[in-house]
């Protein structure tokens, strides 16, 4: 048993996913994703010792849901949960994970119950198609997953890089829609057609060869060039369960459309969205760009939020009794 603790205060990072390399898995392991935590959006908890439970603040319902799992699973004591602020849901920012994985770390740690993530995970019924929440919440950074093996295993992390910390990502949320989740994202993925081949290993070139070096190396041109060219072949393949096109907000790909044409070439959609990114190289020019698409947009599509956010090199912050830890 680990020490129990009778205060706990967890922050945990939202994360952007970048696409898969293999969504139909040719050669045994399905889907393989690339994926980034960032700053400035997370979910926040604070746990305490009580005389009974109780569930307050955003996101309750979910908290007690997953409440139950956990109870189901270890003996726990009964506990207050405060949520301070939490991603938004069916954002593509990863919400549910970052939940499940803050709520499941911090409980363990009231009750005492030494525990790793991947079995936090499996509990709340998470990660079991993507690695990226589990490995950012861990560490942070960016991240690649090596997919899902035909034993079902939890897929692996192959390479996990420190994000440059100059660069910025421009976020263009939809405030009025929602991503697909649970039976509506299986129902999509199991109407789209297979992913061909041919596609997955230029998927695979441009991670390998172009992106992941241009990360490692600070090198803006080559990073933002392979992320636009794997999130063109990706969006080409969604559009059928999309409407049509590689975002799904109309409002969202509007505001893409000018990005590009202003020359941004690191552009996509986060997961099944609708929020989209753009890849800038510094503050400044993400600040301008932020500030060009409020004025030129906002009137007239009140739904949009725009945010510029940096890339998180570390996974979640835990403080326990006051004291911060290691989640």
């Amino acid at each position: 048993m680990a020490r129990a603790s009778a205060a706990v205060e967890i922050e945990a990072p939202a994360r952007l996913h970048f696409g898969f390399l293999d969504p139909s898995g040719g050669l045994g392991r399905r889907f393989a994703g690339l994926g980034l935590a960032i700053e400035g959006v997370a979910t926040e908890l604070r746990l305490k010792a009580a005389s009974r439970s109780c569930v307050r603040g955003p996101e309750s319902a979910r908290v007690r849901a997953l409440l139950a799992r956990f109870a189901g699973v270890w003996r726990l004591p009964p506990v207050e949960i405060e949520v301070v602020r939490a991603i938004p849901a069916h954002a593509g920012l990863g919400s549910g994970t970052q939940l499940a994985l803050a709520l499941g770390r911090a409980l363990s740690t009231v009750a005492g119950i030494d525990v790793g993530t991947a079995a936090i995970a499996a509990i709340a019924g998470r990660g079991s198609r993507s690695g990226i929440g589990i490995a950012v919440f861990e560490a942070g950074g960016f991240v690649l997953d090596g997919g899902r093996g035909e034993e079902g295993e939890p897929p692996p992390v192959l390479a996990r890089l420190e994000f440059p910390p100059a660069w910025r990502l421009l976020l263009v949320l939809d405030r009025a829609r929602s991503g697909l989740a649970g039976e509506a994202e299986r129902q999509a993925f199991a109407r789209l057609a297979p992913f061909p081949g041919e596609w997955s290993a230029q998927l695979c070139r441009l991670a390998l060869l172009r992106l992941l070096p241009g990360v490692a190396r600070a090198d803006f041109g080559a990073a933002s060039r392979g992320l636009g060219e794997i999130q063109e072949l990706l969006g080409a393949w969604y559009a059928p369960v999309q409407g049509g096109s590689a975002f799904s907000s109309p409002a969202v790909a509007e505001v893409v459309a000018w990005l590009k044409a202003q020359g941004l070439e690191g552009i996509g959609q986060s997961s099944w969205g609708p929020t989209a990114f753009a890849l800038v190289p510094d503050e400044v020019s993400a600040a301008r760009l932020a500030a060009q698409v409020r004025r030129r947009f906002g009137a007239r599509r009140a739904e949009l939020e725009v945010l510029v956010v940096a890339g998180r090199n570390r996974g979640a912050r835990l403080r326990c009794d006051g004291a911060e830890e290691g989640a």
